[in-house]
Order: C-alpha cells, then sequence, then structure tokens
C-alpha cells in the first residue's frame, strides 16, 4: 500500500478474524505489569501492517454497511473506501513518556515527585545511609539510578521501554541522548535536570529544518535562572550529538554555533518571563532543538523557539508550512496528513463536478470551516474558494492557525475564536431573523409575519463574538467540519445540515455513523440554543454519501479516521457521484 495516496481497497474480511481477536484478547486480559506498551497498542510489527490495516477498514465498512450500500439499492454502484495507509515504522512525530527510575516496578501509580530518579536519588551521597554495620563498616554505595522511559496505562506506568518503533528516527535518536543528559552525574546540569522530572514530550517535524522540541515535565516549581543554564548546556551537548554536518555548516555570521549554543546569558534567563507559543521570525537553525521545561504556572525555554514547523507537499501545489505549537494539538502522522489535504482537494473537486439544479460553487464560492485546529486544512483549501472562515475554540490553535495562513499565504481566510456550538447558534439565529413568513387572512390576503428581532452585538466586548454576529449562512456555500471525537452537538449538527455539500472528518467512526443516522442524538440544542431538532434521520437523511475514506493516522492502535464527503439529494447525480 501506498502511504502517501489511496490504496485499493482491501476485501472485506470477517470481523472476527485473527487480529481482531488478538487485540480484543490483549485489552480484556492485559496485565499493565508485564509489558512495555499499553493495551490499547498491539506490538510494533511491520511484516503485519497491510493485515492490521485491512482488519480497521472491515469493521469500518462492517458499521457503515448501509450507508456505503444506499446507492447500490437504487441502481449504483456500492461506494467503496478509499484507502489511505501509514508508513508501516517510524511515522509519529509528537510522542510522550513518563519518566521513573529503571528500579521502579510497572504498574505504579504516577504521583507528584520521585519522576526520573526523584527527589532521592541513590546516586546523590547525601541519600547514603547514615548507619554502619555491627563491625562499623560503612555499608556500601548503592548503584546509581537510571532514568527510564514508560508508557502510562489508566493512571498507571508500563514496563521501560528502550526505543519507540512508531516515532520518528530522529525522535528514536534523541531519546537515549537526553536520558544521557539527565543521568550524567558528572554534569553540574544533570540535578537540576533531573530532580521531580515527571515526564519528557518530544514533538518533532520530519525534515530536521523542521525542529524539534523537547518538553520536560516536573512536579516541582522549576527556577526559571537554574533551570535554563542546565537546559542551555544540556541543548549545547544534545545539538553536538544529534546535528548532522548540514546543521553546523551552516552559515551563522561568522559565529561558532557550538559556542553561541551553550553560552549562558544572564539576561535571557532572567528576563525570560513568558514564552510565545509561535515565533513566526524563528530562523531554521533556532528550530533545530529546543528544550522547553514546564511546571504548575512556569514555562521555561531553553533555545529559539517552542513550536517546530512541519511542511507537508501535497500531490499538486506548492509545498505547506505548518507552526505546531508545544502543549497544543497538531496532527501526529504527517504522512497521512498530506494524504487528508489531497483528499480534501478533490472533494472539492468532486463538490463542483456533481452540482446540478442552479448550484454551481465554483472557485468564486465560500467555504465554512469548524474546529479547525492549527490550520492544515484551512491554509490547504484557501486557494479553491473565494472566502473561507474557519472557526477553532483553543486560544493557542488560533494563534497558530493565524501564523499558518500567514505563512501560507492565504489572505482570503480569517480565524474566530469560539465554541462551533456558540458560532452554529449565532448563525442560525441569524438566518432566523431575516426569515418572513406568510399567512393567509381572513379574507384571502396575504399577511406579511414580522421577523424576530435581531440581537443587538455593537457593544460585545469581544472582537469573536461581534464576528460571529456577522456571520451569515447565506454567504457560504460549503463546510468542513473536524469534530473531536464526541462528534456533532446538536446545534452545530442543524447549522452543518443546511448546507448543500458537507466534509465530514471524524477520529471517530461511530460518533460520524450517529450523526449521519440519527439527528441531534435524542436531546435539544446545548446552552439553551434549542436548534437541535432531536429527530431521526440525521445526515443520511438529506444527504447522500457522495465519497468515504479511511485514514490510518495511528497504526497499531484501534483508532481510525475516516472522512466523508456528503451532497444534498437532488442537488448532483448523488449516492455514486466519483
Amino acid at each position: 500500500m501506498s502511504a502517501l495516496g489511496p490504496s485499493p481497497p482491501p476485501g472485506p474480511s470477517p470481523l472476527g478474524s485473527r487480529v481482531g481477536r488478538a487485540a480484543a484478547a490483549a485489552m480484556e486480559d492485559y496485565d499493565v505489569g508485564s509489558r512495555a506498551v499499553p493495551s490499547y497498542h498491539v506490538e510494533v510489527d511491520p511484516e503485519r501492517y497491510d493485515e492490521m490495516l485491512a482488519e480497521k477498514v472491515a469493521r469500518v465498512e462492517a458499521l457503515f454497511a448501509d450507508l456505503l450500500t444506499s446507492g447500490a439499492r437504487s441502481g449504483a454502484e456500492a461506494l467503496a473506501p478509499e484507502v489511505f495507509a501509514s508508513p508501516p515504522a517510524h511515522f509519529r512525530s509528537r510522542c510522550r513518556f513518563q519518566i521513573a527510575p529503571d528500579d521502579a516496578p510497572s504498574g505504579t501509580r504516577r504521583e507528584g515527585g520521585g519522576g526520573g530518579g526523584g527527589a532521592s536519588d541513590a546516586s546523590d551521597p547525601s541519600d547514603a545511609s547514615d548507619a554502619s554495620d555491627a563491625r562499623g563498616i560503612p555499608p556500601h554505595p548503592a548503584p546509581p539510578r537510571r532514568s527510564t522511559y514508560r508508557l502510562r496505562e489508566r493512571g498507571k506506568m508500563t514496563a521501560p521501554i528502550a526505543s519507540f518503533p512508531m516515532a520518528l528516527e530522529r525522535v528514536n535518536a534523541a531519546m537515549p541522548a537526553l536520558l544521557r543528559c539527565v543521568d550524567d552525574g558528572d554534569a553540574f546540569w544533570a540535578g537540576e535536570l533531573r530532580r521531580d522530572l515527571e515526564a519528557a514530550h518530544f514533538l518533532a517535524a520530519r525534515d530536521p529544518e523542521g525542529g524539534m522540541l523537547i518538553t520536560l515535565v516536573y512536579s516541582r516549581p522549576i527556577d526559571r535562572i537554574a533551570w535554563k543554564r542546565a537546559a542551555e548546556s544540556a541543548r549545547a551537548r544534545l545539538l553536538e550529538e544529534l546535528a548532522g554536518p548540514e546543521y553546523w555548516e551552516r552559515d551563522c555570521s561568522g559565529q561558532d554555533k557550538r559556542e553561541s549554543a551553550s553560552e549562558d546569558e544572564d539576561a535571557s534567563v532572567a528576563s525570560d518571563a513568558s514564552v510565545p507559543s509561535v515565533d513566526e521570525n524563528a530562523s531554521p537553525e533556532a528550530l533545530w532543538l529546543n528544550i522547553l521545561g514546564r511546571s504548575k504556572g512556569v514555562r521555561v525555554l531553553a533555545g529559539g523557539a517552542a513550536h517546530v514547523v512541519e511542511t507537508l507537499r501535497p500531490s499538486a501545489g506548492p509545498p505547506l508550512a505548518y507552526a505546531q505549537p508545544e502543549g497544543a494539538f497538531s496532527n501526529p502522522n504527517a504522512f497521512v496528513a498530506e494524504a487528508t489535504v489531497d483528499w480534501l482537494r478533490s472533494c472539492v473537486g468532486t463538490i463542483r463536478a456533481s452540482s446540478g439544479g442552479g448550484w454551481n460553487p465554483g472557485p468564486s464560492s465560500s467555504l465554512l470551516e469548524l474546529y479547525c485546529g492549527g490550520g492544515n486544512h484551512t491554509a490547504a483549501l484557501a486557494p479553491l474558494f473565494r472566502r473561507v472562515a474557519a472557526v477553532e475554540l483553543s486560544a493557542p490553535l488560533c494563534d497558530a492557525a493565524r501564523a499558518n495562513l500567514r505563512r501560507n499565504g492565504a489572505a482570503n481566510a480569517e480565524v474566530i475564536r469560539a465554541p462551533s456550538e456558540k458560532a452554529a447558534r449565532a448563525m442560525l439565529r441569524r438566518k432566523k431573523s431575516k426569515q418572513t413568513t406568510r399567512r393567509a387572512g381572513e379574507n384571502g390576503e396575504s399577511v406579511r409575519v414580522r421577523a424576530p428581532r435581531r440581537r443587538d452585538y455593537s457593544g460585545a466586548s469581544d472582537a469573536s463574538d461581534r464576528r460571529l454576529a456577522e456571520l451569515d449562512l447565506d454567504a457560504f456555500d460549503v463546510v468542513l467540519v473536524d469534530p473531536p471525537r464526541a462528534g456533532l452537538d446538536p446545534d452545530t449538527l442543524a447549522l452543518v445540515s443546511r448546507f448543500d455539500a458537507i466534509m465530514y472528518v471524524s477520529c471517530d467512526p461511530t460518533a460520524l455513523y450517529r450523526d449521519a443516522t440519527t439527528a441531534g442524538r435524542g436531546r435539544g440544542g446545548a446552552g439553551g440554543g434549542g436548534f437541535g431538532d432531536g429527530g431521526e434521520g440525521g445526515l443520511a437523511a438529506t444527504h447522500d454519501l457522495a465519497r468515504f475514506a479511511v485514514f490510518d493516522h495511528f497504526p497499531y492502535t484501534e483508532h481510525v479516521e475516516c472522512g466523508s464527503l456528503w451532497i444534498r439529494k437532488g442537488t448532483g447525480t448523488g449516492g455514486g457521484v466519483k
């Protein structure tokens, strides 16, 4: 199977296949103390990757069987999922690990303190017992405790892991190098980095120029000055060990990078009170490798940036560069993200090819996007539309999305910070306020009924509220949604169903199926909006499923992502649109 494009759909297989039974047994009988991976993972085995993917596709096909075959009942061919595979190894760019000493038993819960050797490190002479044995001979010093990586399973730690085959090769190379820095008792920085270290998060771009960010998470409040000095020294050592000649040979205005990477600048340490999520002026040299320390209420950066820049290379058009900030969601599999961008662009072509009845969403049309995240899809689709309005709740992701739109020259797109349900209610309320109805009077004359009074947002203190009040449902032709695992809330579902063309990306196929088959999920709109009708039907009652895709963003887990394109019945060829 191709890692970057659609693979031939695998043939259907029984739901009780060997792979499925093995995964189910692992989840039921898993003993957290005996394995190095949690129950939601299966062992990484590239030789079995195609088989595992086929099992995932079979499960999804079984779930959507009635929708995929609905066109066949009217004479069209059943819809076949488009399958997009991942590389079988070294595909994941975002990883999080617990840190614990090598003698910490697996299956124990993570508690505050004690991470990475803990506050009482046995290699520290101050931790040695003062007691002597009966002969007056001091006790033999305990061997040093070494730090290990662990995964987490329902709040407990797994057995130690030495490598992580799902992670990018760059991350695998950095993992042992980081622990050597943390455990190096001869280095003055080791104690400051190791004490109460609970976790290490790795965020890396595929290309070295896109950078790598290592976040160290502590249970204690970290001292800004002491920690940053220690982290700068560790960063210099990691750069010396991990950065290739392409880094050291870059022009640095005559300054030796080995010196600049390790020098301590007291002024910058003392003034580092905040760390920007995205620094749009950061150079590739500044991105290469950075360390960020985090404890409750404190973020301290050692290096040039607290983000990385991932570059996607779609099959057509220029590359797309995205800043991915620390602590915010980003797609961990850039290989499949490229395939998703290509698929969404091709869906726009399908929409335009299938339009009819006077409905023609051409290049002058507009796109509404809900749950835009960091703007990956926004920047990719903006050139295909006259205007794009993207809605996102997370403030760091809104900042990243705006920076990414500027980075990719998408001047026709805007980002509005708001919950999707709030945006949906605002747009539906505006639509309702514009409507007028007619009823027959006593003598048969036509009587115009006053539309509901519009709310006055002129005094709104928040710019997002003002922008939401200005969003007009009639101004948009196509909608794209990429909701969290729970799927669409009733008000958002009510809004989305008003569109003739819907692109829906889902990280939970069951939520997508529920939204397709049951409108409002049996309850009214959240927050008193009341636009969700709570009735039966869902998207499939008014729209035909025109295309369906399976994206394997998360190999070796039970998770699967789906893409679906819905065309309103009667507006195009419907059901079997290709």
